[in-house]
């Protein structure tokens, strides 16, 4: 969806339902893609993690 969202095909928000740290591994890697240059801040900030359901759907749907 990142790659979508840089090639302005879709630009929607990215959510990850982040219970008990699963997705860190993951989105610390978006980060460092981020740092590196490979992808750009105003697309990172399309990636929303949240623990818990309710958090998350406020966050994507506000």
């Amino acid at each position: 969806m990142l790659t979508w969202a840089q090639l302005k095909i879709l630009a929607k928000p990215i959510g990850f339902l982040n219970v008990a740290g699963f997705f860190d591994p993951l989105l610390a890697w978006i980060d460092r893609a981020v740092a590196d240059g490979f992808i750009q801040p105003k697309h990172r900030a399309l990636v929303r993690a949240k623990p818990d359901v309710e958090p998350m759907l406020d966050t994507l749907f506000p």
